[in-house]
Protein backbone atom coordinates (compact mmCIF):
# COMPACT_ATOMS: atom_id res chain seq x y z
CA UNK A 1 0.00 0.00 0.00
CA UNK A 2 1.33 3.37 -0.90
CA UNK A 3 -1.87 5.50 0.64
CA UNK A 4 -4.91 4.05 2.41
CA UNK A 5 -7.22 6.81 1.83
CA UNK A 6 -10.82 4.42 2.02
CA UNK A 7 -11.62 1.65 4.28
CA UNK A 8 -14.81 -0.15 4.11
CA UNK A 9 -16.62 -3.35 6.24
CA UNK A 10 -18.60 -5.65 4.32
CA UNK A 11 -21.53 -7.34 5.18
CA UNK A 12 -19.06 -11.08 5.55
CA UNK A 13 -17.08 -9.24 7.72
CA UNK A 14 -13.99 -8.69 4.86
CA UNK A 15 -12.63 -4.99 4.25
CA UNK A 16 -12.64 -3.19 0.99
CA UNK A 17 -9.24 -1.08 1.03
CA UNK A 18 -8.55 1.77 -1.43
CA UNK A 19 -4.76 2.64 -1.88
CA UNK A 20 -4.94 6.33 -3.27
CA UNK A 21 -0.98 6.40 -4.53
CA UNK A 22 -1.89 3.26 -6.96
CA UNK A 23 -5.78 4.09 -7.48
CA UNK A 24 -6.88 0.44 -6.34
CA UNK A 25 -9.73 -1.14 -4.17
CA UNK A 26 -8.45 -3.66 -2.76
CA UNK A 27 -10.53 -6.28 -1.18
CA UNK A 28 -10.13 -8.80 1.55
CA UNK A 29 -12.42 -11.66 2.98
CA UNK A 30 -12.85 -11.67 6.78
CA UNK A 31 -9.11 -13.79 7.34
CA UNK A 32 -7.36 -11.06 6.19
CA UNK A 33 -6.62 -12.68 2.89
CA UNK A 34 -6.74 -10.79 -0.58
CA UNK A 35 -9.71 -11.57 -2.84
CA UNK A 36 -9.64 -9.44 -5.82
CA UNK A 37 -9.11 -6.00 -7.02
CA UNK A 38 -12.54 -4.59 -7.77
CA UNK A 39 -12.55 -1.78 -10.55
CA UNK A 40 -9.72 -0.79 -11.87
CA UNK A 41 -7.87 3.23 -12.87
CA UNK A 42 -9.52 5.01 -15.99
CA UNK A 43 -12.55 6.69 -17.09
CA UNK A 44 -14.95 3.86 -18.45
CA UNK A 45 -17.23 1.54 -16.70
CA UNK A 46 -16.04 0.12 -13.49
CA UNK A 47 -13.29 2.33 -13.61
CA UNK A 48 -12.06 4.84 -11.38
CA UNK A 49 -10.24 8.02 -11.01
CA UNK A 50 -9.02 9.40 -6.98
CA UNK A 51 -12.21 8.05 -4.79
CA UNK A 52 -13.72 10.45 -2.87
CA UNK A 53 -15.13 7.27 -0.30
CA UNK A 54 -16.66 4.07 -0.43
CA UNK A 55 -20.67 3.38 0.33
CA UNK A 56 -22.05 0.10 1.30
CA UNK A 57 -26.00 0.21 0.46
CA UNK A 58 -28.65 -1.66 2.33
CA UNK A 59 -28.51 -4.46 -0.09
CA UNK A 60 -24.71 -4.81 0.23
CA UNK A 61 -23.79 -3.59 -2.88
CA UNK A 62 -21.09 -1.15 -2.92
CA UNK A 63 -20.51 2.65 -4.20
CA UNK A 64 -17.35 4.49 -5.20
CA UNK A 65 -17.64 7.74 -5.18
CA UNK A 66 -15.26 8.89 -7.74
CA UNK A 67 -15.37 12.40 -7.64
CA UNK A 68 -12.52 13.96 -10.13
CA UNK A 69 -14.90 11.83 -12.75
CA UNK A 70 -18.03 13.19 -11.33
CA UNK A 71 -19.38 9.49 -11.09
CA UNK A 72 -21.10 6.88 -8.71
CA UNK A 73 -19.93 3.03 -9.80
CA UNK A 74 -21.66 0.28 -8.09
CA UNK A 75 -20.58 -3.03 -7.20
CA UNK A 76 -22.30 -6.41 -6.21
CA UNK A 77 -21.17 -7.59 -3.20
CA UNK A 78 -18.87 -10.10 -4.69
CA UNK A 79 -16.92 -7.34 -6.69
CA UNK A 80 -18.31 -7.10 -9.93
CA UNK A 81 -19.08 -4.10 -11.79
CA UNK A 82 -23.13 -3.02 -11.81
CA UNK A 83 -23.80 0.25 -13.56
CA UNK A 84 -22.20 3.92 -13.47
CA UNK A 85 -24.44 6.92 -12.67
CA UNK A 86 -22.87 10.50 -13.70
CA UNK A 87 -23.15 13.33 -11.84
CA UNK A 88 -23.20 17.23 -12.64
CA UNK A 89 -20.90 17.77 -10.04
CA UNK A 90 -16.82 16.90 -10.15
CA UNK A 91 -14.19 18.22 -8.99
CA UNK A 92 -10.79 16.98 -7.14
CA UNK A 93 -11.82 18.62 -3.74
CA UNK A 94 -15.33 17.40 -3.73
CA UNK A 95 -15.85 15.94 -0.45
CA UNK A 96 -18.43 13.97 0.33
Amino acid sequence: FGSIDAIAGTRDGGLLVYDGEAQAVRLFDSTGAFVRQVGRKGGGPGEHGHLNGIAIAPNGDWIFWDAPGGRLNRYNHAGDFLRQVRLSVSGWFLQD
